[in-house]
Formats: C-alpha cells, structure tokens, sequence
C-alpha cells in the first residue's frame, strides 16, 4: 500500500479535491492526518469515493486523548490495512549485544530496603490520596488533606443531611499503608473500631494514619483548621498472612434459595430514609437479591471510578457494606434507624480490584441496637 501525508489549508477547494484525486488515481490508499485534531477525515472520504477509490485515512492526534495512545492506533490501523512502516527507523539492526554461552541464573539483584512502593519514600506523595504524604518518624506515618480533588467523592456520603467520613475509607488507609510497609501477603485487619464520626464541614481538615511497625496496631486522626488538638477517630491492628485465596462462593446454590431481585434505585431509596444519602460514587451496588437473614449483590463497576493499584476503592467497598442494610430491611422493614458501622473483627483482603464482583452477606445476629455479620466475596472477607 502506498501512503501519502497531505497538507491542506481548505479541504472545501476544488485543489483539494482535484488532489485527492490524483493520488487516488496514482494508488495511494493511506492517509495520514498531521494536526492536533482531525477535520480532513470526512472530506477525504468523500473524494476518494468520488474518485472511485477507496483507502483507510487516521490521525496523528485527537483531542483530549493520549498523544501515544492515539499515535500507536493509528500505525496499527495503517500495518493491518497494508501499510509498511519504516521499522529499521526505530529499531537499528546493526546494533547487536553478544550473549553468554550459559544459561541465565535468574537471580534478583535489586536493592530494596524497605517492602512496598518506592512512591512511599519520606515526603513524596503517594499514589492513593488517602494516604497522602509520608511524613518523617520513628513509626510509619502519612498525612493527607481532605479536601483535595482526589477525595472529591467523600462529599457523596450523606448521614442525616451531613458530609462524614465513610467507614470504608479508614478501611483502605489502613489497607493501603500495611500494604507500603509489610512483604507481600494476605494483609488482614484486626479489631478495627470506629471511635468518632469524621464531619466534614467547612475548611480544610487533615487526617493522618501512623502505624507501630513492632505491635502492628493503627490509629487515623483528624485536625481542623484553627484546632490545635488531634482527634482519633479509628484504630486497630494489622496483620499479614500467607498468600491465599478465599473459597469460591457458590453463587447458583445461593440464588436459589433467596427472593426476587430488588429494584436498586428502590434500594437506594429506603437507604435514604434511613438517613444515609450516596452519590453516585456509593451507588455500587447493581444486582441484589435477599431472603431472611442472607443476601447476595453484584458491586460494580461504578463509571468514572479511579481504581485503587493497591487495594479496593472506598466506594467499592462501601457498597459491600452496604448489603448488610439490605438484610435489616427485610428483617425489620417499619425500622428507620441509621445504620452506621462501630467495628470490625476481621477484613482479610486477598486481592486488589477496581470492577465487577460478587457480596456474599448472612447476619450473624440481630439486637436492638447492633447487628453482627460476615461477609465473603472473590477479593475480601470481613468479620462485622
């Protein structure tokens, strides 16, 4: 296939089009559109079929889009549509390293301290926002503001008309920071209670989590602005087991003995007269079915979501949660009360996941004031 690059100020002249047809008629079948967004597509399209011939036309760039990722589409609609690129331009063929005659030992040489991401290294940022910045200390510590773009969806969590804190989010730091300190494994909590509710109001809180490497418990804090005093609002212990996998849920063999589906936007409305308003980031659940004191949800994926590299994302995760409310109405449907979460036994997180995954919930009691409950999914396992 021949191609041609072609620089034209107005594709409406009819040098334009007496150009395109001239190469349609000397064979050129490829075009390349050179400008930060394509506007010649169309009209080349049209003067080739005028012409009575036919070709593939792309861009070098689109707007708002990876300039790489465009480029590479782009050579890849050109090489399986015919076209030969230029592959000893990028890749010297005269440049050769000899190899040894042995095998390859395979062996590690990488200096690592400390486990975890380099991205953890004192007063860099890190890649989850929750964390933030670690700070210098006899004892890992990070601090992050609250109010930053990043954390923009905490405004989505409503608990009696007021932005708070979501329980899943201390859940993840806590996640995330065992993950920056501890070897590769199973990273379990322990004992995670949640001691005061986190209100966002106006200004610029900080948070803070700060682990004791020696003991492996964790405590997050919270300082608004003007204040001169931390506050604690959750703690808890951290462990890291051996890397496994959890047994697979029998996802048929549940369903069959369980009710009807629910309308999820029912759902999310009997949540909201129970005082808990979700934005769209907390909306995750999208299958739910229940039956007397179990229940079985498909969570995600939520559009828009940034995934979390390490371990699960707060609304993800709050949607898990969320099931638990789904077993309380149908066990106390009249009951209006707001359900909030005081503490967790055990979450043993098995993998990291940003998409589709099946909830598995069964109470394990239900009192006046507080309810117990497991849950089990292809990612975590969590003792309420």
């Amino acid at each position: 296939m021949r191609c041609r690059l072609l620089v034209a100020r107005d594709p409406l002249t009819s040098a334009f089009a007496d150009a395109m047809r001239t190469l349609a008629e000397d064979g050129y079948g490829a075009f390349v559109e050179i400008s930060p967004h394509p506007v010649l597509t169309t009209s080349i399209n049209e003067c080739l079929r005028e012409a009575g011939g036919s070709g593939v036309v792309v861009p070098s760039l689109r707007r708002k889009e990876d300039e790489r990722a465009t480029m590479l589409r782009s050579l890849g609609s050109l090489y399986v549509n015919g076209a030969s690129p230029a592959w000893d331009a990028l890749y010297r063929r005269d440049v050769t390293v000899p190899l040894s005659f042995y095998p390859f030992e395979r062996e590690r040489h990488w200096f690592d301290p400390d486990h975890g991401t380099a991205s953890q290294r004192i007063g860099e940022a890190d890649v989850n926002p929750l964390l933030g910045q670690r700070l210098p200390g006899a004892q890992p510590l990070w601090e992050t503001r609250l109010d930053v773009p990043a954390l923009g969806w905490i405004g989505e969590h409503l608990v009696q008309q007021q932005v708070v804190m979501p329980g899943a989010a201390y859940v993840v730091m806590a996640l995330a920071a065992a993950r920056r300190i501890g070897p590769n494994g199973t990273v379990v909590l322990y004992n995670l209670a949640f001691q005061r509710p986190l209100i966002l109001r106006e200004g610029k809180p900080r948070a803070q989590i700060s682990l004791d490497r020696n003991g492996g418990s964790f405590g997050i804090y919270s300082l608004a602005d003007g204040k001169s005093g931390w506050t604690r609002h959750a703690e808890g212990r951290i462990g890291i087991g051996a890397i496994s996998s959890p047994r697979p849920l029998e996802l048929a063999a549940i369903a069959d003995r369980l009710g009807p589906p629910w309308d999820v936007d029912d759902f999310y409305a009997t949540v909201s007269s129970r005082g808990l308003v979700y934005g769209p980031t907390f909306r995750g659940i999208n299958w739910l079915r229940t039956a007397g004191d179990e229940a079985l949800a498909t969570i995600g994926p939520i559009e828009g979501l940034v995934a979390d590299p390490d371990t699960i994302h707060p609304g993800l995760l709050d949607a898990a949660f969320q099931v638990l409310i789904a077993i309380a109405n149908t066990l106390l449907p009249d009951d209006t009360r707001t359900f909030m979460p005081v503490s967790i036994d055990e979450v043993r997180l098995y993998r990291p996941t940003g998409g589709r995954f099946h909830v598995y919930c069964r109470l394990d009691s239900l009192l006046s004031l507080t309810a117990k409950a497991r849950l089990r999914s292809s990612m975590m396992r969590a003792k309420c």
